[in-house]
């Protein structure tokens, strides 16, 4: 009899943390560009300034006009390591259409530099710690979860939030929709 209620016990917390699952990814979850426009204003990309890994201090105004693919991320995040490569190939394919690509690493600096030393980027590499986590959470990643990747239209406003590894081809569709507007 006790091991029928440890596992009747054991099923009911499984039901409950995927339907918890379920309520955070509807609450938080990821908006594709063909999804409806929510009834809310656009959310403005705010004004923001982070070195690169040279030192340098870059402004998200310097990107204005552009279309921008903020990804958030860390070097000890495999799911982060692993979107890279396509971040890359898709900066390449769209930067001739007024497409950047932006990495913005919630990292110690010289985990980061020396990761790009391995894997060059072909986009800005930007670095944060605490204040990168504090625009990810404006820009809607309330969790602090990793990989995060945010897709700003030409205007500034927020059109895409994705939480986790965004495939390469639901990005190049998210991209395609935005370019289109």
């Amino acid at each position: 009899m006790r091991t029928l209620s440890i596992l009747l016990g054991a099923a009911a917390a499984g039901v409950l943390a995927a339907l918890a699952a379920v309520g955070l990814h509807q609450h938080f979850g990821t908006r594709s560009a063909d999804a409806p426009a929510e009834t809310a204003a656009a959310q403005r990309l705010p004004a923001f300034a982070f070195a690169d890994l040279d030192g340098r201090m870059r402004r998200a105004g310097e990107w204005a006009g552009r279309v921008l693919v903020i990804n958030f991320w860390a070097t000890w995040c495999p799911p982060c390591r692993r979107e890279l490569p396509a971040f890359a190939e898709l900066q390449a394919r769209y930067e001739g259409r007024g497409v950047q690509f932006l990495a913005i690493a919630i990292d110690d600096v010289e985990a980061v530099r020396r990761f790009a030393t391995e894997h060059p980027f072909n986009f800005p590499v930007l670095h944060g710690e605490d204040a990168a986590t504090r625009l990810a959470a404006q820009l809607g990643n309330r969790l602090s979860s990793l990989p995060y990747t945010v897709v700003v239209d030409r205007r500034g406003d927020v059109r895409v939030r994705h939480f986790g590894e965004y495939a390469r081809d639901d990005l190049e569709r998210a991209l395609v929709a935005v370019l289109r507007d």
